[in-house]
């Protein structure tokens, strides 16, 4: 009984870190299709963060990369495509040109895009290498008794 309670905590932990890893995943797809249409574009990136209050941060070609303690969500600070401000400023203070739209739009489209392709390639990985197979020893059942007091013995199985 112990074991059979410690087995099952252990496998909701799993899947309690499965979901983490899956919605992650998700979350990084999502910005990293912000991130590089933003690039592409020639947009100022400020940083490219996973999860909220920073435990560590990493200044790399003019973006700071940033992990947070909150694994709730992330964001890629681009402040060229807030289309409120009248002249965007990056995170130093230097004012910087306002983005087209076209570039604004490819930038906002790429999140959701990413996320539609990482599911088409993760569906295609699970098509190709996870799709199930009969196995050459379960070509029949057997069943050896049932009890004369079981429903199945009731229904006619012998």
């Amino acid at each position: 009984m112990i074991m059979e309670n410690f087995l099952e905590v252990i496998y909701n932990i799993g899947s309690l870190l499965f979901v983490f890893i899956a919605i992650g995943f998700c979350i990084f797809s999502h910005e990293l299709g912000h991130f590089l249409a933003a690039k592409w574009c020639g947009l100022h990136i400020d940083a490219f963060a996973l999860g909220f209050k920073p435990f560590w941060r990493k200044k790399y070609n003019g973006v700071e990369y940033r992990l947070g303690w909150l694994p709730f969500g992330g964001y890629c600070e681009i402040p060229q495509v807030d289309a409120t401000d009248e002249h965007p400023k990056a995170a130093d203070g230097t004012i910087l040109p306002r983005a087209q739209a076209k570039h604004r739009v490819i930038t906002a489209v790429a999140g959701p895009l990413f996320n539609i392709i990482s599911g088409l390639l993760i569906a295609c990985i699970v098509w190709i290498w996870g799709m199930p197979q009969d196995s050459p020893k379960m070509r029949e059942i057997t069943v050896l008794t049932i009890e004369k007091s079981s429903p199945e013995y009731n229904a006619g199985l012998r």
